[in-house]
């Protein structure tokens, strides 16, 4: 089956692919280019964006409202100078203050570098990650472990791999859906550029879909 390849460079969403079953490791992979690059959506704005291949099948079965908002976004350009303003002064640095900062401790402790961002911090370290540039709660960071966390999927043997699957569970049920929805409303309410606007949904309903589909695959190993 080939993949639906949707190249970033031509901002055109080539989403064609009949609605077949999938195997294990087809989703396994349009989830680990899904969390890369919504990590990049929410990293500092890059040219590099321009040239991202998202060369994944889209198993529309478990992600239906990801691969319509997907769609959607890929209509908008992934990088333009005018983004660079506009992360910093969502995420970074405006007056009065940041409207939407990108710390899971920001929304659930009020504060910065909070008791989530230390317990996220030792569970990196478990994996032998050290995040040295930004805080270990930040959206991006969270987001690229847990692509780290699907591409370990592939390697593991059967009782590794439902340890990383209760580890993703953990991620999203504790962290990322804890705090996300929220994110999102805020980037939604507050962005004045709509790419990012199209971003912070599908960052929201993606994380809610991987959510299911991750519970899903535990019920399964458990009857096996």
């Amino acid at each position: 089956m080939s993949a639906c390849t949707i190249s970033i460079k031509s901002f055109i969403a080539q989403i064609s692919c009949p609605l077949l079953a999938m195997s294990g490791e087809d989703i396994r992979g349009f989830r680990t280019k899904m969390y890369s690059l919504l990590s990049a959506l929410f990293r500092y704005p890059s040219r590099e964006l321009e040239s991202f291949r998202f060369d994944a099948q889209i198993p529309s079965e478990h992600y239906r409202e990801s691969a319509n908002l997907l769609k959607d976004l890929f209509q908008l350009r992934p990088y333009e100078e005018s983004y660079e303003i506009e992360f910093t002064r969502l995420f970074i640095s405006a007056y009065p203050k940041v409207p939407c900062p990108p710390y899971e401790s920001f929304y659930k402790e009020g504060r910065l570098m909070g008791d989530c961002a230390m317990e996220l911090r030792e569970l990196y370290h478990a994996f032998n990650i050290d995040v040295v540039r930004e805080m270990p709660d930040n959206v991006s960071v969270e987001l690229e472990f847990m692509g780290l966390l699907t591409r370990m999927e592939s390697f593991a043997e059967r009782g590794n791999f439902v340890e990383i699957l209760k580890v993703e569970e953990d991620m999203l049920r504790k962290h990322l859906t804890s705090w996300i929805p929220r994110f999102s409303s805020c980037v939604i309410k507050e962005a004045k550029v709509e790419f990012y606007r199209r971003a912070a949904l599908l960052l929201k309903r993606f994380i809610e879909e991987d959510l299911r589909y991750v519970e899903k695959l535990l019920r399964q190993q458990s009857l096996t």
